[in-house]
């Protein structure tokens, strides 16, 4: 299943894997079988490219607050330190590279991904293989367990 069971749908019972539907009275058994990867992908040359080249990368703090569609404090909240991962945010309600970075371009981030109720494996931009602009497109891939 490529999201978690709400609890509208089914009870976890007490063995911490083994889920009852609310509905049938049927139980199953959640086994893990595969994990998700990631891969951000970025226009070469671009404000993007350039940014992350400087910064030397991104770090998964950073990712959450680009990605995220949530406040700076429930960020804050949720264990994310923006002042730590966005130390130059300019405060106008725009995510922009400069907001990571000071030599980072003023330029707005553009993110895209699959919605949190999607069960993608891969994402193209505008396109298959292009990615125009400064956006930042995230792909799943999906690989099984040994």
């Amino acid at each position: 299943m490529p999201r978690g069971w709400k609890t509208s749908e089914a009870q976890l019972l007490d063995d911490g894997y083994t889920y009852e539907c609310l509905e049938s009275g049927n139980r199953v058994t959640q086994i893990m079988v595969a994990i998700d990867g990631l891969a951000v992908a970025v226009k070469k040359d671009g404000a993007a490219h350039t940014c992350i080249n400087t910064t030397r990368g991104l770090t998964l703090a950073q990712l959450r607050w680009i990605f995220s569609d949530w406040s700076d404090a429930e960020l804050e909240n949720d264990g994310v330190s923006t002042a730590s991962c966005v130390p130059n945010m300019d405060d106008n309600a725009v995510k922009e590279w400069s907001d990571l970075d000071a030599r980072c371009e003023e330029t707005p981030i553009n993110p895209y991904g699959a919605g949190d109720q999607s069960a993608t494996r891969f994402l193209r931009g505008d396109g298959p293989g292009r990615l125009r602009g400064d956006r930042v497109f995230l792909g799943l891939r999906r690989r099984r367990l040994a």
